[in-house]
């Protein structure tokens, strides 16, 4: 796993570095966003659907959470 994240770290500068010559930073990150959530829901709805509770128990948080922290990174990298 550590391994997976230091390969995935090392190649991030280099693929942003390309990915900005064809698309804004905006859309690189609604991508990368967007990848990262269905990612992860499909782990967690493989692996118990009761973790998933949380997304019917508070999704305005979710919603928040998610705004907040694209709108970070997009101040980021402007």
């Amino acid at each position: 796993m550590a391994a997976i994240t230091a390969v995935s770290w090392s190649i991030l500068a280099i693929a942003l570095k390309v990915a900005l010559q064809v698309a804004s930073s905006e859309t690189i990150v609604w991508f990368r966003f967007s990848f990262a959530a269905l990612c992860l829901f499909a782990f967690f709805a493989a692996k118990s659907k009761r973790q998933l509770a949380i997304l019917t128990k508070w999704p305005w948080l979710v919603v928040a959470c998610g705004v907040l922290l694209a709108g970070n990174y997009i101040g980021y990298m402007k």
